[in-house]
């Protein structure tokens, strides 16, 4: 089971309001945060790629200038924003090259790969080189994304998504929308690629994944 997560303000101040008294966004913002708050969790078990794509394709509707301060006003007035939103914004920034200078936490952006979320020990291990699978927890086949993480250990306060967004600062945002594939062609990719497959518990969380985009 997922430890119960605790909201942490980080950077600039910031007002972050209950669930119970957060305001209703502006007319503008009201289409978007319901996609945004219906993403969900960042576990193998719950995620629902759909919800991420649709979220996603809103978001990448919008300048990435926009986009981020969007996400900043959604993040003011929820104190416990779905954590599948991590999956969202990974998989719109792109992935910095292998010469890409390491940058120290908080920082996201690192050789060939983004920094995995801390958000508590992994119950799966990640890579052991991560410009392999560049958005790990989540793997993006045929512009949808996968998580791969079942579940995460938490002894203190997880990583918000306030901190992961200063994090990409100086990031190069995806302008193109999202094209996601068939669930056909991602089951062959999977089998064929073979490091998820040889695993039967991470196939079956893969494969119930891929149920819940079909449908």
């Amino acid at each position: 089971m997922e430890p119960s997560r605790r909201a942490v303000v980080m950077g600039a101040a910031a007002l972050v309001c209950t669930a119970g008294a957060a305001p209703a966004p502006p007319p503008e913002d009201a289409a978007l945060f319901a996609l945004l708050d219906a993403v969900g969790p960042f576990v193998a078990g719950e995620f629902h790629p759909r919800r991420a794509l649709a979220a996603a394709n809103a978001l990448v509707a919008l300048a990435p200038e926009a986009r981020v301060a969007a996400l900043r006003r959604y993040l003011a007035v929820r104190a416990e924003p779905p954590e599948g939103l991590f999956a969202v914004v990974r998989m719109l920034v792109e992935v910095p090259g292998r010469d890409h200078a390491a940058s120290p936490f908080p920082g996201v952006l690192q050789p060939g790969f983004l920094r995995p979320p801390a958000l508590g020990g992994p119950t799966e291990a990640p890579p052991t080189e991560l410009w392999q699978y560049p958005h790990w927890p989540v793997v993006v086949l045929h512009d949808v994304p996968l998580v791969v993480v079942s579940g995460y250990e938490l002894g203190g306060a997880a990583e918000p998504l306030a901190m992961h967004l200063d994090g990409l600062v100086g990031a190069t945002w995806r302008t193109r929308p999202l094209q996601p594939g068939s669930a056909g062609a991602i089951r062959y990719d999977l089998v064929h690629w073979g490091a998820w497959s040889a695993d039967r518990r991470m196939s079956d969380l893969l494969e119930a994944q891929l149920v819940r985009y079909e449908g």
